[in-house]
């Protein structure tokens, strides 16, 4: 809790493990078990169910709970407009348990818990758009690629993508691969923090590791279409590990970066493994689809699977002790925009998600 009493995301996540109802899903029934102690579900709790695909809501409604006892489970049949398997994108049920009257802490309405289940299907990427092969110029310094009003400049002693713009407006002003992050609270109570020589105490090691890549950067065959292929491989860590990075680039300007790291050698904890992007400070907005609205870590996931969206300042959390900040697990695509929603879409390819946040 911060000093003027706003909650941390992590007393938002308590609020969730300790909420007084909680439900499971046997088929078309819900089953709500009541964890109050003297108190019957019916008299306090009213049930708000609504089924999103890919994050678009089709259909909501309210359930009544019948009279179940304290510890009790109560059975609910579901509409089947609840569950409806549409085979459209990620079918998701969201439950809402919400206060029916007025209570000591509570007004009629306030949210007192919630659950979530995918019910069936998966997000999937869109394909990338076809197109004529974008041009390449390839001199001593770098590979540009380019193609109707978007350009983009790769590093070729850094292997790095430099510069990308779109009609002569910076989008990206840089990248770096990044293998680095601040600890966190969990970090520290867990053992692993510097202050009590855990393995993040050797954070050092990670910080500037990304300078010690030696890529040899080439152009490849592309793997499909009229893409263009720039793979940048080489030694980290003095030899230690190897990195190389894949961008394919398409012909409508999308990139994939493919990724691949291998240790050679016993290193330090790696705490985070991907790419830092610097991104023009105009796309100060984000909206993404994943669990939200809050943070979320690996060992703090109790946020619901939706569409959210914040401004990159506003997702800050002030911590009276500055860690890590504003991450996202879970992620299936996010876009950074400016205030009239030009910028760019980050999504997650081959069946994955992303961890991603935005920082100012």
């Amino acid at each position: 809790v911060s000093a003027d009493r706003k909650p941390h995301p992590g007393l938002l996540a308590l609020k969730h493990q300790h909420q007084p109802v909680s439900g499971r899903l046997e088929g078309n029934t819900l089953l709500l078990a009541n964890r109050y102690d003297f108190t019957d579900l019916a008299d306090a709790v009213i049930v708000h169910w609504s089924r999103a695909a890919d994050g678009e809501v089709l259909a909501s409604g309210e359930l009544e709970i019948p009279s179940t006892a304290p510890g009790e489970i109560g059975k609910i049949a579901l509409p089947d407009t609840a569950v409806a398997r549409t085979g459209r994108g990620e079918a998701v049920l969201t439950l809402s348990y919400r206060a029916r009257g007025v209570e000591a802490f509570v007004d009629p309405g306030h949210e007192i818990g919630w659950d979530q289940f995918v019910l069936d299907g998966a997000w999937r990427a869109g394909d990338p758009a076809t197109g004529a092969p974008p041009t390449v110029t390839n001199d001593d310094e770098r590979i540009t690629v380019a193609s109707a009003g978007w350009t983009m400049n790769f590093s070729k002693s850094f292997g790095r993508l430099t510069g990308w713009s779109l009609d002569g407006r910076s989008l990206v002003d840089g990248s770096r691969p990044d293998m680095a992050r601040a600890e966190t609270d969990n970090d520290r109570g867990a053992g692993y923090g510097s202050d009590r020589n855990g393995p993040l105490a050797e954070l050092d090691a990670w910080t500037n590791a990304h300078d010690s890549w030696r890529p040899k950067v080439r152009i490849a065959e592309p793997r499909e279409g009229n893409a263009v292929a720039i793979v940048a491989s080489g030694p980290l860590l003095d030899g230690k590990a190897m990195l190389e990075i894949r961008y394919t680039i398409h012909p409508a300007g999308e990139l994939d970066v493919d990724y691949r790291y291998r240790a050679n050698a016993d290193l330090p904890l790696l705490p985070r493994i991907g790419m830092l992007w610097v991104l023009s400070p105009e796309l100060n907005r984000i909206r993404w689809y994943g669990p939200g609205p809050h943070p979320t870590y690996s060992d703090r996931n109790f946020e619901r699977l939706g569409v959210w969206e914040s401004t990159v300042l506003n997702d800050w959390i002030d911590y009276s002790r500055p860690q890590e900040n504003g991450n996202k697990v879970g992620v299936r695509w996010m876009a950074v925009t400016d205030g009239a929603g030009a910028g760019l879409r980050i999504e997650a390819l081959g069946g994955t998600t992303l961890s991603v946040n935005a920082l100012p």
